[in-house]
């Protein structure tokens, strides 16, 4: 199963989320990007932005300002992007969800869970043995997961202060399967 989920999501190389900036007649300019939170923050702290709703909207006086913004979160070139495989271990229940460059992908209650990747192309669940729990009020889950990433050099990567991170793999390319399987077993063995 490990083989044909890793070759069915990851085959052929890796390619770079679609980005595009474009003029706007008469003064401005269109910036279309996958969601990402911390550059809605950043381009947030830019004048005359506006959100359309599907892309923003910016004046063409900080066309050199959004570029930069959209390079830092969006690299152009594959060889800018960097390979993690990473397991989130959980000690005690944990009230967040782990996130990679603010896309988190435990959604959770007391009563359900849900470990999923939001659509992003370049987030893989490798293996996931998760529950929930807490109270109504307090929700929480429990477990562990590994996942396969491929995002910018420099990623943010943040786990609740309940887990523990641990890296197998950070890289330029794909790491092996051997290394993989090693990740995954080390997962099914952890009680």
């Amino acid at each position: 199963m490990l083989m044909f989920l890793f070759e069915s999501e990851w085959e052929g190389p890796l390619t770079v989320p679609p980005v595009e900036i474009l003029p706007k007649p008469p003064d401005k300019i269109i910036v279309r990007t996958p969601y990402n939170p911390y550059f809605v923050e950043e381009i947030k702290q830019i004048p005359t932005r506006r959100w359309t709703g599907e892309v923003w909207e910016v004046s063409n006086v900080f066309k050199e300002e959004v570029e930069k913004l959209v390079k830092k979160y969006f690299p152009t070139q594959v060889e800018e992007y960097s390979v993690h495989l990473i397991r989130v271990v959980k000690v005690d229940g944990a009230r967040s969800s782990p996130e990679v460059d603010g896309i988190g992908f435990v959604s959770f209650s007391r009563d359900w869970i849900k470990v999923y990747n939001k659509g992003y192309p370049h987030i893989e669940i490798l293996y996931e043995k998760v529950k929930s729990g807490g109270s109504r009020r307090h929700p929480a889950w429990f477990g562990k997961i590994v996942f396969l990433i491929a995002f910018r050099k420099d990623p943010i990567i943040y786990v609740p202060k309940e887990c523990e991170l641990i890296t197998y793999y950070k890289g330029p390319t794909m790491p092996t399967m051997d290394v993989i399987r090693k990740a995954v077993e080390d997962a099914k063995a952890d009680p």
